[in-house]
């Protein structure tokens, strides 16, 4: 909330800790809602994205309120949840949405791919003219159909699954995000000592792939001797 007032002018390291918290908030809230709600859970979801979908657009266009600080606000990233919770909800039941998504061919799964990959940036977005409110579902959206083909099509567009390096880079990736941000402070600052949260310096290659690098690194050391104590007590 301190970030949702005041944007990322505080720690650079340690601004993409706000998703945890609404993570956190998430795990809390959707067991409760789960448990009473069942019945009506589809009608549940469609009420919570539209009182996402309204107060971000109050936020934006009648408080006059900035989108960077918008996007770290629970109600905000409600629309997220939501749709990703649509794409589970028909799993589950094996509903009319999940029969049309099974239908879909691949060319329109590729395409999905291809819109997500085009519209991921800032340049583009101001190209095909988006509201930041349009781009930020859009985008939810978008990645739930990935999601969905990646799981639940017999014949995804691309099997993600049959590389042992995107799966690994999937079970270190919970410290791939934690730790990035860190990464990128201690390296440019090693660079730049004057360094105040600009990342034009992130624009050089090499820099990229020495963050990269020394990220993938830590995130491997972190999943072996510390985060596997705590995945064990799943069990």
């Amino acid at each position: 909330f301190y970030e949702i007032r005041h944007g990322l002018n505080f720690i650079f390291g340690l601004t993409i800790f706000w998703s945890l918290a609404v993570e956190e908030q998430f795990y809390f809230a959707w067991g409760i809602i789960l448990h009473f709600l069942r019945k009506p859970f589809f009608i549940v979801i469609i009420t919570l994205l539209f009182i996402s979908l309204i107060f971000s657009y109050t936020y934006l266009e009648i408080w006059k309120q900035p989108h960077n600080n918008l996007r770290f606000h629970t109600l905000f990233t409600l629309q997220y949840f939501c749709t990703g919770a649509i794409i589970a909800h028909a799993a589950s039941y094996r509903n009319s949405i999940f029969h049309f998504l099974i239908k879909l061919p691949r060319w329109v799964y590729a395409g999905i791919y291809i819109l997500l990959l085009i519209i991921n940036g800032t340049a583009e977005r101001e190209f095909i003219a988006l509201q930041p409110l349009e781009y930020d579902f859009i985008k939810a959206v978008l990645f739930a159909l990935i999601i969905f083909d990646q799981a639940l099509k017999s014949k995804p567009v691309i099997k993600a699954g049959r590389s042992k390096w995107i799966n690994y880079w999937g079970r270190i990736s919970y410290g791939i995000y934690v730790y990035h941000a860190l990464v990128v402070s201690i390296v440019i600052r090693t660079m730049n000592p004057h360094f105040t949260g600009n990342l034009v310096l992130l624009k050089s290659v090499t820099t990229i792939i020495i963050i990269f690098l020394i990220t993938l690194g830590i995130s491997h050391l972190s999943f072996q001797y510390f985060e596997k104590f705590f995945l064990k007590l799943k069990k």
